[in-house]
């Protein structure tokens, strides 16, 4: 499975190029908070195994969010590099690695 790259964004992390991408809508779930806000990450040339990072945080695009959670490229590149110190290799194909990086 890959990612789509329409609406994807490209990030290089350490002389590697990713594509991440953020779900456009939030789930019901996400709008209520009761489930993460997830960004998927993986190499640009799309092979391997995903990345999903599940982030403490309510969906920007959530209604009942007072201040919106703004998702930077600093923050995106911090969890792939944490991410790979836990064990993640991107260019190895397999399930999904579920990461939870603690800002």
């Amino acid at each position: 499975m890959a990612i789509n790259k329409t609406g994807a964004r490209r990030i290089r992390v350490d002389g590697i190029e990713y594509l991440w991408k953020i779900r456009r809508q939030p789930t019901y779930a996400q709008e209520e908070g009761a489930t993460p806000l997830t960004v998927a990450v993986q190499s640009a040339d799309r092979e391997g195994c995903i990345l999903v990072i599940r982030l403490p945080e309510k969906h920007p695009g959530s209604w009942m969010s007072s201040t919106p959670f703004a998702v930077k490229p600093s923050l995106i590149a911090g969890s792939i590099r944490k991410a790979r110190a836990a064990g993640w290799q991107s260019r190895v194909p397999g399930a999904p690695f579920v990461f939870s990086p603690d800002r």
